[in-house]
């Protein structure tokens, strides 16, 4: 008959078979991460780079995925009745060292609900806030270059004569460099709208940073902690635990890798 420790022990590891089993994974994924560009154009590569290494975390994901599931299947195709037994070998060999692995895993636990309930809560505050931030962007553009824009088509409207089949050509010298003049203005004034939002301090820069640090790392951390509390029960349970790896932090930088394209891909080419 289990002794009361032995039973105790039991519920705790009982109740975390439901969720995912593995461990920590190795390395650190945020590497995964391209350095983020110095240029405000969209003709740099980076979203290629971006959507390039999204795919093969995506990947990753899926494939550690399989070899989990496969492993926790076997877990937990073990009988019940060797469960009981070789936790209260546990309990005979080791009780100190059992009941101490017991105030763990249920400290853990609770670590887990509370991170998942914060990380919940600032991430959808943070979510709200983005269509704003891109609005304000789209605005901010708007302001700074319709003028501009206005100016330039207007010279193309009036100052311009066929020149070839579909080209057209200014009429006058003076009329090409105060069009190029223009767009000289426009890229400056592009860039200095890009400054405030993409540059050092910008607001995309740091809504990329909150949403990093207190979304994406704080649900690393309750998903990496539910991941070794479940190793911990498959070893007390002499059952094999190579190969398990935690994709938390892999599904991390996903959604934050998903986050940069989208807010990069709001840049334009360089005219």
């Amino acid at each position: 008959m289990l002794t009361r420790h032995a039973l105790a022990l039991s519920v705790v590891l009982l109740g975390w078979a439901g969720t995912a089993a593995s461990q920590n994974s190795a390395g650190d994924p945020w590497t995964r991460v391209p350095a983020p560009p110095t240029s405000y154009y969209s003709d740099d590569g980076f979203i290629d780079r971006v959507s390039k290494e999204y795919e093969a975390v995506v990947s990753d994901i899926d494939k550690q995925a399989k070899v989990n599931a496969e492993l926790r299947k076997s877990f937990d195709q073990l009988d019940a009745t060797q469960k009981m037994q070789r936790m209260q070998a546990l309990i005979t060999t080791n009780p100190q060292g059992a009941m101490k692995m017991m105030q763990a895993m249920q400290a853990s636990g609770s670590n887990v609900t509370a991170g998942a309930t914060s990380a919940g809560t600032t991430d959808a505050q943070l979510i709200q806030e983005l269509p704003n931030l891109k609005g304000n962007f789209s605005a901010a553009l708007d302001k700074a270059l319709k003028p501009i824009e206005a100016r330039q088509e207007e010279m193309l409207k009036t100052r311009t004569r066929p020149s070839g089949e579909a080209d057209r050509e200014f009429i006058t010298a003076a009329d090409q460099a105060q069009f190029t003049a223009l767009v000289r203005q426009e890229n400056a004034e592009y860039e200095k709208v890009c400054a405030s939002f993409f540059g050092l301090n910008g607001a995309f820069t740091n809504w990329l940073a909150s949403y990093k640090e207190d979304v994406v790392k704080k649900m690393i951390a309750a998903g990496e902690t539910n991941d070794s509390a479940i190793v911990t029960q498959m070893a007390i349970m002499d059952s094999p635990t190579g190969g398990y790896r935690s994709t938390a932090g892999l599904e991390g930088v996903r959604d934050y890798l998903g986050k940069v394209k989208d807010l990069y891909s709001m840049r334009r080419r360089k005219k």
